[in-house]
């Protein structure tokens, strides 16, 4: 009799863990495990301005529920991946949802191709990874900290965002964009408008920073359409081709053109710096 009893619990809390595991919580439309969001309008905005960052708050998200996760951007139910097999899995998937970079839309533009998907998004990375590479940066750095004194300081953020926005714009825009000029102008004005889009997830933005991140992005447009148009008075020889040229060569389209361009320079070395 015991052990028909034993077995029945076992039965039921069997039945119970797989109803949970086939019908999960209203919140929660599928069986990954996340958070569940906060609220129906917001999600876990809250929680990404918390951490400080996308970045910081993927590292707790994954710490905390494993290699794949959920969360609420907003309204918009979010599965975020972090392991070699799973992204093996999903290497054929090209298309991703536009509202997940609509913050930086402000920055960069709905012409760049980080809204870019379908035959279009396709064509445009294929041609732009020709000429992207690591190691030539990787290298350089190396023999960078190694010139160095061995107790010498170094500030490590500050460092590696001065560094990686120099050779970022040396390697897809050529060495003469590289200079102290370029880098501290282009990341000051970076800095400022990244940070007011970033505060914008605990409260909305105020019409002066509004106006503020308005005028940064058309600075930012302005550099990288300089840099666009000093290449085509000054094309590379058959075989140097770097970044800018196969920008050119993509389109005529000076929108997509300058759009592209400023992605590129800017998602360069922020990765780069905050690696």
């Amino acid at each position: 009799m015991l052990e028909f009893a034993v077995f029945v619990c076992t039965l039921v809390l069997s039945l119970v863990a797989i109803i949970l595991y086939l019908y999960p919580s209203k919140n929660n439309p599928s069986t990954v495990p996340g958070l569940d969001p906060v609220s129906k309008k917001d999600g876990n905005l809250g929680d990404i301005a918390k951490h400080g960052s996308l970045h910081e708050f993927l590292l707790y998200l994954h710490k905390r529920y494993g290699p794949i996760a959920s969360f609420w951007w907003g309204p918009q139910y979010v599965v975020s991946i972090a392991n070699d097999a799973l992204f093996k899995e999903h290497h054929g998937v090209f298309d991703r949802p536009p509202y997940l970079f609509e913050m930086f839309k402000p920055i960069f533009g709905d012409r760049s191709i980080l809204y870019a998907n379908g035959d279009e998004w396709k064509i445009r990375h294929q041609m732009y990874d020709k000429c992207l590479t690591h190691n030539a940066i990787a290298n350089n750095i190396v023999k960078t900290l190694e010139a160095m004194d061995e107790d010498e300081h170094i500030p490590l953020t500050q460092f590696m965002m001065n560094y990686a926005l120099r050779t970022g714009l040396a390697a897809l825009f050529g060495e003469h964009r590289k200079s102290d000029r370029n880098v501290l102008e282009l990341k000051k004005i970076y800095n400022k408008v990244c940070a007011l889009i970033e505060s914008s997830l605990k409260e909305p933005m105020s019409e002066a920073d509004w106006n503020t991140v308005i005028e940064g992005r058309n600075k930012l447009f302005v550099i990288a359409e300089e840099m666009v148009k000093q290449r085509k008075v000054d094309p590379p020889k058959h075989g140097e081709e770097l970044l800018i040229d196969l920008l050119i060569d993509f389109t005529e389209d000076v929108d997509v053109q300058n759009a592209d361009a400023l992605l590129y320079a800017a998602a360069g070395f922020h990765t780069n710096a905050h690696m």
